[in-house]
């Protein structure tokens, strides 16, 4: 899990995580845009090419993500996933030197919470809570620096052990870099911290920085 705020008015830093971004998926229909006869296209389409594509690749637009995008509902339950992992880090951690690894961070993500939302494009203005875990985070204090997380009601771990500011707490206290009995991987936000206390009930976090950041 990680908390820390990135700018004043915007929470949005993870740590060690990595910004993945999704390169053209291939499939197997013609799209009209590009065909397997040859045709030249002048732009390549949102969900890329097909696998038999014989003509000349299309160039893609710098300024867009070309991940495929579908809505919940078109995707279909079972199957399998099949993805290129050349190496598994010392341990499954992903926010601790030994596991961050570009890798470690990827698999992290289907097992961990993660409070922020990245969009593919990586824009920084888009970055938005999970609202699966994170219902609001707002700012309350200028000096000082104050943000508050609203928890989730139903976000739990994967034991059903209930997520609160209790969490938020360790992780600030892991990831500060002021204990030797840890190794975080990076300290970035959570150095800058004073403290993590608890909001109006367990399901909100406090987190108090020492100056502004």
């Amino acid at each position: 899990m990680s908390f820390a705020s990135t700018a004043r008015k915007v929470t949005a830093f993870a740590a060690a995580a990595a910004t993945l971004l999704a390169l053209g998926a291939c499939g197997n229909s013609n799209n009209g845009s590009a065909g397997n006869n040859g045709a030249k296209s002048t732009s390549e389409p949102q969900e890329g090419v097909p696998t038999n594509y014989t003509g000349s690749f299309p160039m893609p637009d710098p300024g867009k993500a070309y991940n495929n995008p579908k809505d919940r509902g078109e995707l279909k339950q079972g199957g399998t996933l099949t993805l290129p992992i050349t190496e598994i880090g010392p341990n499954w951690n992903a926010i601790d030197v030994n596991g961050n690894t570009v890798y470690m961070s990827g698999l992290w993500r289907f097992y961990m919470p993660c409070i922020w939302e990245y969009p593919a494009d990586g824009s920084l203005e888009n970055i938005k809570p999970n609202t699966n875990y994170v219902t609001k985070v707002e700012q309350t204090s200028d000096s000082p620096e104050t943000v508050v997380f609203t928890i989730n009601d139903k976000a739990s771990w994967n034991d059903g052990t209930p997520i609160t500011w209790k969490d938020f707490e360790s992780t600030w206290k892991v990831q500060s870099g002021k204990s030797d009995k840890f190794t975080p991987a990076l300290t970035t936000g959570y150095d800058q911290i004073k403290s993590v206390t608890k909001g109006d009930t367990d399901k909100q976090a406090l987190v108090t920085f020492e100056k502004d950041f």
